[in-house]
């Protein structure tokens, strides 16, 4: 797994050490095990079938850290469904790099990518890797709508989210889904379009299909939160057009 060197205008503290943990990782060629990272400084964020997300902070800077999603998938671990995706495609790690790499490209906001690879297909174990750096000061939109934020904040948030999709929408393309935990808003709420992060990009792609999940899911979200009166109950999924 070959690693982006950074361009920075200024040296850093905060630079230096995000280099020296990616020339750490690259010396690992892809195979990044959990003890590995856990050697590393690693705290565990989110464990699935066949993926681990792991968070390596700077040990005095807490806003400055690495997201670091490793892959290990033999053909046991996935399901069947799965398969057909996996015989004719990269893993999902690398198509969300290449998405992320896309989207911020278009003027959406994503993590910034500091290094991806993958080897190995399906019917073999494939394995991948993606290295994000973090986005300081944001927390999920599902996170942040269950600590019962101010109810015009919480419309406002959703609203930004829509807009995000109407963007995107507007030029053909979606996120392939639209669950309110792979968007990132500040602390504070989120205003406008500009302010929401897209994560979690690996459905990326063009065609009514995947613009259709978008929408389905987005209802489902607001249904689902408006349900819980974490969200008041508004006309914005209903006002959706895409």
């Amino acid at each position: 797994m070959a690693t982006t060197r950074l361009i920075w205008p200024r040296a850093t503290p905060e630079a230096a050490w995000i280099e020296r943990q990616l020339v750490a990782l690259n010396a690992l060629q892809g195979d990044l095990s959990e003890a590995q990272l856990r050697v590393l400084g690693g705290e565990p964020v989110t464990t699935a079938r066949t993926r681990r997300l792991y968070r390596i902070p700077h040990p005095s800077a807490p806003e400055t850290a690495l997201f670091v999603k490793i892959q290990v998938a033999p053909p046991g671990a996935l399901k069947a469904k799965k398969w057909i995706s996996y015989a004719f495609q990269s893993s999902p790690l690398v198509r969300e790099a290449r998405a992320l790499h896309a989207l911020a490209a278009l003027g959406f906001r994503t993590p910034e990518v500091l290094a991806f690879g993958g080897r190995g297909r399906f019917p073999g174990t494939v394995r991948a890797a993606l290295i994000t750096r973090a986005v300081p000061d944001v927390t999920d939109l599902e996170g942040w709508l269950k600590g019962r934020p101010e109810s015009t904040l919480a419309t406002s948030s959703v609203a930004a989210v829509q807009a995000n999709l109407h963007a995107l929408h507007a030029r053909g393309l979606a996120l392939g889904g639209a669950m309110f935990r792979d968007f990132l808003v500040p602390h504070g709420g989120a205003r406008e379009a500009a302010d929401v992060t897209l994560i979690d990009t690996a459905g990326f792609g063009s065609g009514t299909r995947r613009r259709a999940r978008d929408l389905r899911q987005f209802k489902a979200e607001c249904a689902r939160f408006e349900g819980l009166g974490l969200l008041p109950a508004s006309s914005l999924a209903s006002d959706y057009r895409r």
